[in-house]
């Protein structure tokens, strides 16, 4: 398995676990009405939606020295085929904005951009709580009904999931419309942890995550 390093990036993760999880289960199929009779054409019943792609924003620059825009294609076109799109930026300008951000799942961070603004930085904040947050299953959002509110405990309760440096998964079992996804992670400080989400499979087709156990690497989740 690949790891993906993020910077400081919770929204990134949740969204990558929701997207990869979704092909585990098989696609749930709409209730049927008993059509009446006679009945001589009835439509035919349509599958859900496949689940959307996890979509980046890619913060590079535009020196000469490693182009981002040059790597970008070499690494966009393997993960494009694992449902990842990239979209690439060179200027803090360009993507720290509340409405580019609300466009994405995450960013990530390839060059060292020194002058960003306080209004720059609370706008990645703000876009993390809210990617997080949407893949929140409802009883989740019945307990934290505010993005906010929800990315503090997580703050408070897992923060090496909330800061780490890289993640990647491991071993998915799945059960009568639930899935449970191991998650190998790598904090700030270069500890090791074992996160095993679980995820319920939602009336719309649709996968969210319902918790979350976290332990040092090692330990049995």
């Amino acid at each position: 398995m690949m790891a993906i390093p993020v910077l400081a990036r919770f929204g990134v993760l949740v969204a990558a676990i929701a997207a990869a999880t979704t092909a585990i289960l098989p696609a749930q199929q709409p209730a049927q009405q008993p059509a009446p009779a006679p009945a001589p054409v009835r439509a035919a019943a349509t599958a859900p939606e496949p689940a959307r792609p996890l979509r980046l924003l890619f913060l590079g620059h535009d020196k000469e020295h490693h182009p981002s825009g040059k790597l970008l294609p070499l690494i966009a076109a393997p993960l494009a085929r694992k449902g990842i799109q990239f979209t690439h930026v060179s200027t803090p300008e360009e993507a720290l904005v509340p409405s580019v951000l609300a466009h994405y799942d995450g960013l990530v961070l390839y060059a060292n951009h020194t002058d960003i603004t306080p209004a720059q930085e609370q706008a990645f904040v703000r876009g993390d709580a809210a990617a997080a947050y949407s893949h929140a299953a409802p009883e989740i959002k019945q307990l934290f009904p505010q993005a906010d509110i929800f990315l503090q405990m997580v703050q408070q309760a897992y923060p090496p999931i909330h800061r780490h440096k890289s993640f990647e998964f491991g071993e998915a079992r799945a059960a009568g419309g639930r899935i449970a996804q191991r998650v190998h992670i790598v904090d700030d400080n270069g500890e090791a942890w074992e996160a095993m989400y679980t995820l319920e499979q939602q009336s719309d087709g649709s996968l969210k995550i319902t918790g979350c156990s976290l332990l040092k690497a090692g330990q049995a989740v």
